[in-house]
């Protein structure tokens, strides 16, 4: 109950920030995966920081896993956790110079049964009240957009280009680096970072993949967020409706 007070009053003096500050949130990846006290540990450093952590669930390895599963109705209830799909299988990659995913070269019905799925499966299990998508490996395709958009899905982050403007919902472009390389967090490559993000303002989302973190990599990744608090980083709600 004191965890989740001090939390609670966190969050309320974090989210009276500016409308012309950059805004961050953070993007953590593949819930369902990787080793669980890794995501235990992870959250639990993150809630004595007043910022939201999204999380990317892998919906069919978070259903075959009953301690994810528990984990998903413990976290559910914490104000500072918001849930985003993130795949059913997770298959992504590339393969001479083109990506291929679940996203990828699928009939549009079959992307919007997908994302119809996941969005009826995240209402049911997470309790969300925006409906949010980020696909693996950022793999999508020109038929994505239209999907997305007869699903009814609220946020697109690190969506693909959409000349015609068929998804009407916010979208968060990438732009800040946390793990540099992937899964390793880097205090002095995002410090060089950090000053180009506070001048484009607007929000960004810091990228993370926490299930596969060691202790060395946990304290690197409280390192940063350590340090922008001492520099005045306002943690907020991305695509505040």
């Amino acid at each position: 109950m004191a965890v989740k007070w001090m939390m609670t009053v966190l969050f309320s003096v974090a989210l009276m920030a500016q409308a012309n500050a950059s805004g961050y949130a953070i993007k953590a990846d593949d819930f369902g995966r990787g080793d669980i006290r890794a995501w235990e540990n992870f959250l639990n450093v993150s809630a004595t920081y007043p910022v939201i952590v999204y999380i990317g669930v892998i919906v069919n390895d978070t259903k075959k896993s009953p301690e994810f599963m528990a984990m998903l109705k413990e976290l559910k209830d914490r104000p500072n956790i918001r849930f985003f799909y993130h795949g059913h299988t997770h298959e992504c990659g590339s393969k001479d110079k083109r990506k291929y995913g679940e996203f990828v070269g699928v009939k549009q019905d079959e992307q919007l049964q997908l994302f119809n799925e996941a969005k009826e499966w995240l209402i049911e299990n997470t309790n969300s009240k925006q409906i949010i998508f980020s696909a693996p490996c950022g793999a999508t395709d020109r038929l994505t957009p239209a999907a997305l958009q007869k699903a009814g899905y609220d946020v697109w982050i690190y969506p693909k280009k959409d000349k015609k403007n068929i998804f009407e919902g916010c979208t968060i472009p990438y732009t800040a680096k946390v793990e540099q390389p992937t899964f390793n967090p880097n205090y002095k490559a995002f410090a060089r970072q950090y000053p180009k993000l506070e001048a484009m303002g607007g929000e960004h989302v810091l990228q993370v993949h926490p299930g596969a973190w060691g202790g060395k990599k946990l304290k690197e990744f409280s390192r940063i967020l350590k340090s922008m608090m001492h520099h005045g980083a306002m943690f907020t709600q991305v695509c505040k409706k």
